[in-house]
């Protein structure tokens, strides 16, 4: 009876984590895309959808970040990394395939090594070497901003592979910077409670 209790208990763990990456992984993909199609469907509010990625990018890190502290599989770590930006690539490559699509796929990869460098600092500093949080976030903060930035300063300024001529140069460079700092900085805040929560807990349960 115990072994049967036991192999019961282990399935239902699963199906809960399952479950629960399941929800991290839609919110992850579809955030990008939901956000934009409500604010211009909004009457009085569509000047909002200029400022889009700052909602989006504090839902996507609030989730990567609960992701890291909660999680114990990297690949599912890595696959929560690349869905936000995977989500623009059907829209991007449907009918005329517009520079700020290219561009953006330039960066793309770039975004995907902040994301992960998000993940892997609180994952190991927080998680595993139960650093203080505000210092974890400081440090994931600049790491993932350098990451993003610098590479993007370096195509465009350096290689000119983005030239700073082109029309939505500063909207490129805004969210390349200080709208990461922005997103980064208010996920990091708003997720004190939950982070703090979950370190004190000696036997907590993980994904």
């Amino acid at each position: 009876m115990k072994v049967f209790e036991k192999e019961r208990i282990n399935i239902y763990k699963l199906q809960k984590s399952i479950i629960k990456y399941l929800i991290c992984y839609l919110i992850l993909f579809f955030i990008p895309i939901v956000v934009p199609a409500i604010l211009t469907s909004i009457p009085y509010i569509s000047y909002i959808n200029k400022y889009n990625q700052i909602i989006i990018g504090v839902i996507v890190n609030i989730t990567l970040i609960r992701m890291a502290i909660t999680s114990k599989s990297y690949l599912s770590l890595i696959i929560g990394c690349v869905l936000p930006s995977l989500s623009a690539l059907p829209f991007g490559l449907v009918g005329t395939i517009s520079l700020s699509f290219v561009y953006s796929c330039f960066m793309m990869p770039f975004i995907w090594l902040g994301n992960l460098s998000l993940v892997l600092i609180f994952k190991i500093l927080f998680c595993n070497k139960k650093m203080n949080y505000a210092i974890v976030s400081t440090i994931a903060l600049v790491t993932k901003i350098s990451l993003i930035y610098i590479p993007f300063c370096i195509i465009s300024y350096g290689i000119e592979l983005i030239p700073t001529s082109f029309i939505k140069f500063n909207d490129m460079q805004l969210a390349m910077s200080l709208y990461q700092t922005i997103t980064l900085s208010l996920a990091e805040f708003s997720n004190i409670s939950f982070a703090i929560k979950y370190q004190k807990l000696s036997n907590y349960e993980r994904l």
